[in-house]
């Protein structure tokens, strides 16, 4: 017995630490991430909080409709289509703009005013309401996943052209209400003609290889 209780002592010991441990390193960490900052943590609440798995094996996983997150010290909610920003009618009554990204397009870290397309909406509708801008931006997506999400479930929506930003959020490429691409050539051509209209015989810069479309609306 004498012999036990040493070995009992010590065990009740370890563990008593063990937890003592554990206890100190949860408050550390807490306290480390009060204010919301750190990246790893939140996006692993990200994932808990507002994401779950997709009946889409394209898609992997997708935003919980109606649900509200503070991520970053931002509020983030979803609409019952689990979308950041106001709920969306399937019959429109305005122009429709979508925008497709991952989390920068989103608003990762940025109040729900400021995010770009609350800004697009605040400028294009300053006078009346003309159009009604979409963000279907959802964390860790890629362009095979923007595409399979428009076609499974935001064609519905009837969107005039979409916008999708690659996960950089460097470059963006157009499609259409159908879901097809248009190529950057079109689009170069498209906006060449706003910016002449505005300046008569501004310069145009454009890529030397396809170079028809734009030489013609330029001319």
């Amino acid at each position: 017995m004498k012999n036990i209780l040493p070995i009992l002592f010590s065990t009740v010991l370890l563990l008593v630490s063990t937890l003592f441990a554990l206890i100190v390193g949860e408050g550390f960490l807490r306290l480390k991430n009060l204010d919301m900052k750190n990246y790893d943590m939140e996006m692993w609440k990200y994932a808990k909080s507002l994401k779950r798995p997709s009946q889409n094996a394209v898609l992997g996983h997708e935003h919980i409709p109606n649900k509200t997150a503070t991520l970053q010290s931002v509020d983030i909610t979803l609409n019952s289509h689990g979308m950041r920003g106001d709920e969306i009618s399937e019959s429109k009554s305005h122009h429709r703009i979508i925008f497709l990204g991952s989390s920068i397009t989103l608003g990762w870290g940025v109040d729900f005013d400021d995010i770009l397309t609350s800004r697009l909406d605040k400028l294009l509708n300053a006078e009346t309401k003309k159009y009604e801008i979409i963000n279907a931006g959802i964390g860790n997506y890629n362009t095979k996943r923007y595409v399979e999400l428009y076609l499974a479930q935001l064609k519905k929506f009837d969107a005039d052209f979409g916008v999708a930003f690659d996960g950089d959020f460097d470059r963006c490429f157009f499609f259409d209400k159908s879901g097809s691409f248009v190529p950057g050539e079109y689009m170069v051509g498209i906006f060449a003609s706003i910016f002449l209209e505005k300046e008569k015989g501004a310069k145009i810069v454009h890529d030397p290889r396809v170079i028809w479309n734009t030489q013609d609306t330029v001319r």
